[in-house]
């Protein structure tokens, strides 16, 4: 347990934390997010007692599985990437690097996993960040910035000159979901407005970047942290989600670029699975043309074995398997 005397190491730990979670939705590119993992993680590493972080690391099951199981993929991806690419020393340095960056920020997590007062002050402190850019995208996207429609899914302006709404979507709906389950906690009356501000913020974004999968994830979120708290304690932020939730949906029919002139629900119908279907196919089949169920087609470097079963993609977006779960069957194996 990290104790209150040892604030250094507590301020250099949040600020590699909190940097790197809020980092989601204000740093620019992945150059600025994983840098600031790397530059502020090590500084902060370096004030850990990493042979006691690792003795108590070891007798957690759930470390030992995620060990095996990061070791099976970079073993994996390590011996497909030596043949399958062009340039395979590039693809194992870029890979490696990943995976040195996943370990270091495990085991920053692990070191304030049992601090509950961190944890909450970096929720309070990511959550209230991402708001100002989901509110900062609102403003600048629907009243500022030409060659946009009022209705148009909303993007974050701040990350790639303009988050895929998905992602933004995610982002902005986790954080708003962390600050409601930390809002109870907040002593202080003032602060605790500011806090119910930006989670509405961050709610409204969530729903106006259009995208279905942070809906429903929102909604699940919420059903669970009522369920776990009880009504009584639940119902104030179940309340704000329904009102957001239901005015967005009566809303939308009447935005200008709400979809070629079709309801909203017309228009998330007819999005359809947007091509998922035939990426999880285009999957599949590099798994038998491989003969590789068992041990998956490796990570690094593997992207054209699928792709190349892929229909034509004007739009660019099917650069990645779409599911977690079909990913790591492809990549990993069973």
């Amino acid at each position: 347990m990290i104790t209150a005397q040892d604030a250094p190491r507590r301020e250099n730990l949040f600020t590699a934390i909190a940097g790197y979670i809020s980092g989601h939705a204000w740093l620019p590119s992945e150059w600025h997010h994983l840098g600031w993992l790397a530059v502020a993680g090590l500084v902060a590493v370096q004030q850990i007692d990493l042979r006691r972080t690792i003795v108590k690391a070891l007798r957690s099951p759930g470390i030992l599985f995620a060990g095996l199981f990061l070791t099976w993929m970079t073993l994996r991806s390590v011996s497909n990437a030596a043949f399958a690419t062009p340039h395979p020393i590039e693809e194992m340095m870029r890979g490696l690097i990943g995976i040195a960056l996943l370990i270091l920020l495990v085991i920053l997590l692990w070191e304030i996993s049992d601090d509950v007062a961190m944890i909450r002050r970096i929720g309070k402190v990511s959550g209230a960040i991402t708001a100002t850019a989901a509110a900062a995208s609102i403003i600048l996207y629907n009243f500022v910035l030409t060659g946009h429609i009022l209705g148009e899914r909303l993007s974050n302006i701040f990350v790639h000159g303009g988050q895929n709404p998905v992602c933004a979507g995610l982002i902005f709906g986790f954080n708003g979901l962390w600050l409601c389950q930390n809002l109870e906690n907040e002593p202080q009356q003032r602060s605790k407005t500011l806090l119910w501000i930006a989670a509405t913020v961050l709610h409204c974004a969530t729903f106006l970047t259009g995208s279905r999968g942070a809906m429903l994830s929102l909604l699940v979120g919420h059903l669970v942290l009522c369920f776990v708290r009880g009504w009584r304690r639940g119902w104030p932020v179940m309340v704000m989600f329904t009102v957001v939730a239901s005015t967005y949906l009566i809303a939308a029919r009447n935005f200008v670029g709400a979809s070629r002139g079709t309801s909203l629900a017309g228009e998330v119908i007819s999005r359809g699975d947007n091509g998922r279907f035939e990426i999880y196919a285009a999957g599949w089949k590099s798994l038998v043309e491989s003969d590789a169920f068992i041990i998956g087609i490796g990570e690094w470097g593997t992207g054209p074995k699928w792709a190349q079963h892929l229909p034509p993609d004007p739009s660019g977006l099917m650069h990645h398997l779409h599911s977690v779960i079909i990913s790591t069957g492809v990549h990993g194996g069973l």
